[in-house]
């Protein structure tokens, strides 16, 4: 679409709502004048329900015809429809065709690894950039692996970084989230065989003080809640973006976990019982 700087593709979803209240602040409240976005989706009807005061573009995922004629003219696609797994890829592609940059904010592992193997050159070519995981998923984790390791004058002094999420509850992910989670969990075993083709693949990283085992579930921490190791895309992504740096830019590269923190040992079992439970019914 012509004339504006960003198209949030799945505005009407649970993120895509909140990714266009974002950009009206910016622009209203913070003064971003410059700023023009547009909300973009499979349904009219839905888009201007939802959307009364915005500009409004029509396109389906399963269409690329139609997502090309909408993100022409665009700088950037801000894509918010998932799971990515089965739509991320159409949208990564029809961003290339209509020379937009691209965004999203998945916490797949899976589609972030085969986007990097399958998009990288084509994108480089083109001069366009595409950034995954732009969410919770992944820029706390990523960029606050990066801006630790360089508070120290070298990361020779760094041994490893943890990263602690705190779960006030669980109920309140949405649909999406926990339907990308069970697909995730589902096809786990393609992760291996993705990561061979990837270019930081044959980069053995060597951590000060040598590689250090995640804690199990259960760790009590100083602050008396309980640790479980955090089954998201954040430590893949850092890892990534570590051997990127320790390739291009001979940085040492620092060993990252991530967990989530629960009150008690209640939690801990509960939490452990149903990770057993997806494993078995999607297994």
């Amino acid at each position: 679409m012509r004339g504006v700087n960003i198209i949030v593709f799945g505005a009407t979803g649970f993120t895509g709502k909140f990714i266009v209240k974002e950009l009206k602040d910016e622009k209203e409240v913070r003064g971003a004048k410059r700023l023009s976005y547009a909300v973009c989706g499979r349904s009219e009807q839905k888009l201007k329900s939802c959307f009364p005061d915005e500009r409004v573009v029509v396109a389906d995922a399963a269409d690329e015809e139609s997502m090309v004629n909408a993100f022409t003219g665009a700088d950037v696609v801000i894509n918010a429809t998932g799971p990515y797994r089965f739509y991320g890829e159409q949208v990564m592609r029809a961003c290339l065709l209509a020379n937009s940059h691209y965004v999203d904010v998945s916490g797949e592992p899976a589609f972030l690894e085969r986007a990097v193997v399958k998009f990288s050159e084509e994108y480089e070519k083109k001069k366009l950039i595409a950034i995954g995981s732009c969410g919770f998923d992944s820029i706390p984790a990523d960029l606050g692996a990066y801006f630790t390791s360089t508070i120290f004058p070298s990361t020779q002094l760094i041994s490893l970084i943890r990263a602690y999420h705190i779960l006030h509850n669980a109920s309140k992910a949405n649909f999406t989230t926990f339907e990308s989670a069970v697909h995730s969990m589902r096809n786990s075993g393609e992760l291996a065989s993705i990561r061979k083709e990837l270019p930081t693949s044959k980069v053995k990283l060597e951590y000060p003080g040598g590689k250090r085992k995640m804690t199990k579930a259960g760790d009590k921490l100083e602050s008396g809640l309980y640790s479980i190791p955090f089954p998201g895309a954040d430590a893949s992504v850092v890892r990534r973006s570590q051997a990127t740096l320790f390739l291009r830019d001979k940085i040492t590269p620092v060993q990252f976990q991530c967990y989530f923190t629960v009150g008690s040992w209640f939690n801990v079992m509960l939490f452990t019982l149903f990770g057993i439970l997806l494993m078995i019914l999607t297994s």
